[in-house]
Parts: structure tokens; C-alpha cells; sequence
């Protein structure tokens, strides 16, 4: 598949996507093992929480929207100079238009995730992984984040820079591969993160066949 943009129809979910190459079984044994498990949870719980009090459509302000970017970059943190330009007006429009759309359509409705993570990533210095972030801890139901740990443990395929077509194709093969686990998305996306992390940690690149 590499060096390749055909995305072909999967057999099982009726999507398109990149082709699984991850054994589900291999997941089971690392399901709920990263290691950022509880500061993901306690993330999400504050989001949760703060977002009960913003209605009828909920939005993000400057201070939750550090904190997100924070957790998915890390000490990467410092090489995204623009997101210094962010204010709270600007956070709080451009959440607020971005999780009205997500309220008023389903959640399977691509046209409209692709739309949302295009509002986010129209702010200076998001892209599509954080702005996949974003999404992924305020709607845990519905999307997951994408990083390259993520793609190639599901794909056997290194990327580091992802389109919003690209983001929307792992968010369906993760689904896929889910519903068939019968997990939840998040456990799903986070488990096979931490497959990554521990197969390149034991040296055992081969098991991707990257070229």
C-alpha cells in the first residue's frame, strides 16, 4: 500500500480505507496498557464536565484547548510557535462552530467530520492530529486520534503528516476493526498505540514490513 492513495472498499464495514494488516488478537494483550491512560481519563472527565455548563452548544475555551494541545504534543509543544497566535475569542468561535455541526449531524456522517476537523485546523498551528485530538476528547463516542503510532500499527505503514481524507479513512478502519473486537473506538485507537510503542520499543520493526 505504500506510496499509495487508493483507498479499496473493505469487505467487512463497506468502507473505504487503507487494509487492516494488525492481528486483532494482538491488541487484546495491551488493551488498556499506555501509558498516559489516566491522565487521558482525567482529560476527558474535564472536559465532560466543563462542557455540561455551556449550552445549547458546547465550545472550548483558550485554557481546555492548552490543555488538549499539551497532552497530544508533548515536548513537541515548542515547535508549533503559532499556536501562540490563539486567543480565547478566537477558541471559542471556532469550537463552538465546529461542535454545533457535529450536534446536528450523525456522527457516520463524513462530509460532516470532514468539515469539523477543517474548522479546527483553521486555527494557527492546529493540524489534523490535533485537531483529531480535539474531537476524540470531547466526543469520545464517535472519533479517535491519529498519530503515526496509531497508523502504522493498523496499517504497517509510516506516516507522519495526515490530510483530513486520511484521518477520516483511519477513524473508519479503527470502527471497523472495533465493532469486530467489540471495544469501544478510543480502546480500540488507544490499544494499538500501545502495540506500537511496545513492538518498536522490543525492536520488532520486521513485523510491519516496512520498506
Amino acid at each position: 500500500m505504500s506510496g499509495s492513495n487508493v483507498m479499496p472498499l473493505c469487505p467487512r464495514c463497506r468502507a473505504y480505507h487503507p487494509p487492516v494488516v494488525v492481528e486483532p488478537e494482538r491488541l487484546g494483550v495491551v488493551r488498556g496498557a499506555e501509558l498516559d491512560i489516566a491522565e487521558t481519563r482525567e482529560l476527558k472527565r474535564h472536559i465532560a464536565t466543563m462542557l455540561r455548563y455551556r449550552t445549547p452548544y458546547a465550545f472550548l475555551g483558550l485554557d481546555d484547548f492548552q490543555r488538549i494541545t499539551r497532552w497530544k504534543l508533548g515536548h513537541q509543544l515548542k515547535r508549533v510557535p503559532q499556536l501562540e497566535q490563539l486567543t480565547d475569542r478566537l477558541v471559542r468561535s471556532v469550537t463552538l462552530a465546529a461542535f454545533h455541526l457535529h450536534a446536528e449531524h450523525e456522527p457516520s456522517d463524513a462530509v460532516a467530520a470532514s468539515v469539523c476537523v477543517g474548522l479546527l485546523t483553521s486555527l494557527p498551528g492546529v493540524g489534523v492530529p490535533v485537531a483529531s485530538a480535539v474531537l476524540a476528547l470531547t466526543f469520545p463516542d464517535d472519533y479517535c486520534v491519529v498519530d503515526f503510532r496509531g497508523w502504522r500499527a493498523l496499517f504497517g505503514e509510516e506516516r507522519r503528516a495526515f490530510t483530513t481524507a486520511q484521518y477520516l479513512a483511519y477513524r473508519s478502519a479503527v470502527d471497523c476493526l472495533a465493532r469486530l473486537l467489540g471495544w469501544s473506538v478510543q480502546a480500540t485507537d488507544h490499544a494499538l498505540w500501545e502495540l506500537d510503542r511496545r513492538t518498536l520499543a522490543s525492536g520488532d520493526s520486521k513485523s510491519y514490513n516496512l520498506e
